[in-house]
């Protein structure tokens, strides 16, 4: 993985998209510390459908019930 400092980072901005298109990671730093991580879209996954677990998840009978012992920290 390359890192750049950010400032060289937004001068070189063309050339470190071919890298990452490449299929090359660009880790931009800022004084001593990363703060941007560069990668090709098609490696960001999206967020989460609503009900995308619909039939995935099962409750078994008496999942709602306090668990044994749980009186005597009440």
């Amino acid at each position: 993985m390359q890192t750049i400092q950010l400032e060289d980072a937004q001068a070189r901005l063309p050339e470190l998209v071919e890298d990452v298109a490449s299929g090359k990671e660009v880790l931009n730093a800022r004084g001593c510390g990363a703060v941007a991580k560069l990668v090709a879209a098609g490696q960001i996954t999206g967020q989460p459908r609503f009900g995308s677990a619909r039939g995935k998840i099962t409750f078994h009978p008496g999942w709602d019930e306090p668990a044994p012992g749980f009186e005597e920290y009440q």
